[in-house]
């Protein structure tokens, strides 16, 4: 079953091509094409083979101006890398001091009260709350 319109185009190529006029042979060519694009220009949809500049007798596709973010090998390792550092609490928490871990890990893994990390460590409550949460800032930027 096929199509009266296309049937028609059929039966002007078939004649355009017997008469040698090519330029109407090639445009009747291209007629599903353009007219597949200005129904897609219709609803708002661009392909990356979009024209935007016919000057000098060369053309100017979309994709030509469009940036390419994939990364090359290199870069997606160092990007993995920079990734993996980032994403590890436990390397960012090996950077602080004995007493600076004790309290993230033990507030934090352990579950401990500050009364209990208190006892612990020897010190009054709210001077370990005020570190704690001195220590809990800095790992929040170390692990940004």
């Amino acid at each position: 079953m096929s199509n009266k319109v296309e049937d028609k185009r059929d039966e002007k190529i078939e004649t355009a091509a017997k008469r040698g006029d090519w330029d109407e042979v090639l445009k009747l060519l291209d007629q599903p094409l353009l007219n597949a694009e200005r129904n897609d220009r219709r609803h708002g949809i661009l392909s990356t083979n979009w024209v935007i500049d016919r000057t000098g007798g060369s053309s100017i596709e979309l994709e030509n101006i469009l940036p390419d973010n994939t990364l090359n090998p290199l870069e997606s390792l160092i990007q993995k890398e920079e990734q993996a550092e980032r994403l590890n609490p436990f390397q960012a928490i090996q950077t602080f001091d004995d007493f600076e871990q004790h309290l993230l890990l033990g507030r934090l893994l352990e579950k401990k009260s500050f009364a209990q990390l208190a006892r612990e460590l020897g010190r009054d409550g709210k001077t370990i709350r005020k570190y704690f949460d001195i220590a809990q800032e800095t790992l929040i930027y170390l692990l940004k």
